[in-house]
């Protein structure tokens, strides 16, 4: 899905374009709509999680969401 308006467009690029593996991050996704985003993690090797809630998961399934955070940040750990 694309942006919805020129200031969020650009708000995107800008972001993504500072994606990088040198900084540790993490991508938590509630369902499919920032699906290029997630993939721009996964590319730059953030460890990426995915929920099949909508737009207001964390006030629906706090406790899911709770979860999978902790998950998607201890999968950032370093492993050495």
């Amino acid at each position: 899905m694309e942006p919805t308006s020129p200031d969020a467009a650009r708000l995107v690029a800008a972001c993504a374009a500072d994606w990088t593996a040198d900084l540790p991050g993490a991508y938590l996704a509630f369902g499919e709509t920032y699906a290029g985003e997630r993939m721009r993690a996964a590319t730059v090797g953030w460890p990426t999680r995915t929920l099949e809630v909508g737009h207001l998961g964390f006030l629906e399934d706090p406790a899911t969401v709770r979860r999978e955070l902790l998950a998607v940040i201890a999968a950032m750990a370093p492993t050495g």
